[in-house]
């Protein structure tokens, strides 16, 4: 890390706090509070204080419903900014505002952060298995995700939501392997959405209001 880069003061895209950081890259004040977010944005986990919207207020969930609630979740996650910022510091012991380079870090007495190794082998040999089956999964699964039971978007860009990508029904850190049988067809979202631990039954729930915005009311029947 270069030490002659200017000492930049950076508000928090999750919780507004300002960073002191060197690194111009760097948006938020830590990556939990980043996760905190993520899951809030995935409008699942509500606020780490406990706020929740009360979806039934919404029902059925019409074209106009879905614009109110989608409103009542920005706002929601604006208002409780602060919360994301507090539960990181809690979650955190070495919560901190300063710069995290690693010349910082010296200057501080603290270790370098673990460096991201360059290749990962293992996962290379992982990424052209489910590359070279992923066409044989979507074929089976008729491009619908066995999460939600929704129909996936063969022509959507890999960005979108409604992407559809192969999921792993037995997750790999729980001793799931890469055979067929353990693979699904599962949109973007549905995929982002479980792996940060929202269950079933709230992903489905959410993915019918988005496929209501995306393609109308009718389109979730």
């Amino acid at each position: 890390m270069r030490t002659d880069r200017p000492l930049l003061s950076v508000p928090c895209a999750s919780c507004g706090q300002v960073i002191r950081t060197h690194v111009k890259t760097r948006v938020y004040c830590s990556t939990r509070c980043r996760w905190l977010l993520e899951f809030a944005k995935f409008e699942l986990g509500g606020c780490p204080c406990g706020a929740r919207v009360d979806r039934s207020a919404y029902r059925p969930f019409g074209p106009d419903d879905v614009i109110r609630l989608n409103a009542a979740y920005a706002e929601l996650v604006t208002l409780h900014r602060s919360c994301r910022g507090q539960a990181a510091r809690e979650e955190d012991p070495n919560y901190s505002l300063d710069c995290d380079c690693n010349s910082c870090r010296a200057e501080r007495g603290q270790g370098e952060r673990e460096r991201r190794r360059r290749t990962v082998p293992k996962a290379k040999r992982r990424a052209g298995l489910a590359r070279a089956r992923r066409a044989a999964v979507l074929k089976r699964d008729g491009y619908i995700c066995q999460i939600c039971f929704l129909p996936t978007d063969p022509q959507a860009r890999f960005i979108d939501d409604l992407h559809p990508e192969v999921d792993h029904r037995s997750q790999v850190q729980d001793g799931g392997d890469d055979d067929i049988d353990n693979l699904r067809t599962a949109h973007r979202w549905c995929n982002e959405a479980r792996n940060s631990g929202a269950t079933d039954a709230e992903i489905r729930e959410r993915a019918v209001l988005m496929f209501s915005a995306a393609h109308g009311a009718d389109g979730a029947t």
